[in-house]
């Protein structure tokens, strides 16, 4: 836990020694190159599936890729995975270089996108790191997919279309469950700007958790992709599924109590995080969906600043804003403490 609390206390002393953008710019460097050595050259018993994916690394020794796109264990990867794997070993076959490769495009891919979509991006830092951290040293296919896609959202932000379907494409080629990053097309098309999407999704939740069982079973276990994941019997996403929806309905609420400016693309990243909320009750049924609704529940980390920042009072800002940060931080710090391998618990 003595790491967790290195990298906390790094985020808030950045964050206090930051006094405008240029400088907040810095200093998010500098606390993202912490996290990059701690994540890139971590033990191989860090994390699940490190130790998989490390034994796998290694065992690519003298194989071309026909052999590996189609024999066990690497046949049932993703093909852009296994030749971003195979790339990879071509210069070094120990599996160090492979976690500490794709630690740097990760947490590049994350202080570009905290940068461009927040004016506080180490309070978005702080945020990833006990929301999603012990899940990107776990589930490294997914998390240099996300990585990928968070690119891939800027370029929708910009309008161009192509090179959106093409970094989610490479994207879904390293881990499939991506391919629901083209969502996000269809919310800058016709919600971009306003909250009604929101809304939408909090009156769809009830709906989709009524149905549940028959969304899950009748649709999604089709894909063979889940159908080896076992329900979970411990631990559900309650306490998490509420933080989200308070979230949401604060976001929803604070432009109309405020007279600061709504900061740019404010509906949109609200609207991408009630796409994970409504996606919680699938979750809740089976933990492998925690892979989809984690492409939208990602946007904690820049809607939780924004709505900080919406308070008029500075007093009350501090005040809320210490109070709420501590807390995530001792819900964080309990939850490692207790979870040395790093399951796939965080947000149950």
């Amino acid at each position: 836990m003595t790491v967790y609390v290195v990298i906390i206390l790094s985020i808030l002393f950045c964050h206090r020694l930051s006094n405008n953008i240029s400088n907040n710019n810095k200093w998010l460097w500098f606390a993202v190159g912490i996290i990059f050595f701690i994540v890139g050259f971590r033990d191989y018993g860090v994390g699940n599936d490190t130790i998989v994916y490390s034994d796998m690394y290694v065992g690519l020794l003298n194989h071309d890729l026909k052999y590996l796109f189609n024999s066990h264990p690497y046949s049932h990867l993703e093909k852009g995975f296994v030749l971003y794997e195979w790339l990879l070993h071509k210069i070094s076959g120990n599996p160090t270089f492979l976690f500490s490769v794709t630690a740097l495009i990760e947490f590049m891919s994350i202080e570009y996108w905290l940068k461009n979509n927040s004016d506080t991006p180490l309070y978005g830092l702080l945020v990833f790191v006990c929301m999603f951290l012990t899940f990107f040293m776990t589930g490294l296919r997914q998390s240099l997919a996300i990585a990928i896609l968070l690119f891939a959202y800027d370029a929708l932000k910009k309008d161009k279309l192509k090179y959106f379907i093409l970094l989610t494409g490479i994207a879904a080629s390293i881990h499939m469950s991506s391919i629901m990053f083209l969502w996000y097309y269809v919310i800058k098309k016709y919600f971009v700007d306003n909250k009604k999407y929101a809304i939408l999704c909090c009156l769809l939740y009830p709906i989709v958790y009524g149905l549940r069982e028959l969304i899950f079973y009748r649709i999604i276990m089709v894909n063979d992709n889940y159908s080896d994941w076992e329900v979970l019997d411990h631990g559900d996403p309650t306490m998490y599924t509420a933080l989200l929806f308070l979230i949401i309905v604060g976001g929803i609420i604070m432009p109309k109590l405020t007279s600061k400016p709504i900061p740019p693309n404010y509906y949109f990243h609200l609207n991408i995080l009630s796409t994970g909320f409504v996606l919680m009750p699938l979750v809740g049924l089976n933990g492998s969906m925690m892979r989809v609704a984690m492409y939208f529940s990602l946007f904690l980390c820049v809607v939780v600043p924004e709505i900080f920042s919406l308070f008029n009072s500075k007093s009350e800002r501090i005040i809320v804003q210490t109070i709420a940060y501590a807390v995530l931080i001792f819900m964080f710090l309990t939850n490692v403490s207790n979870n040395e391998h790093l399951q796939y618990s965080f947000i149950f």
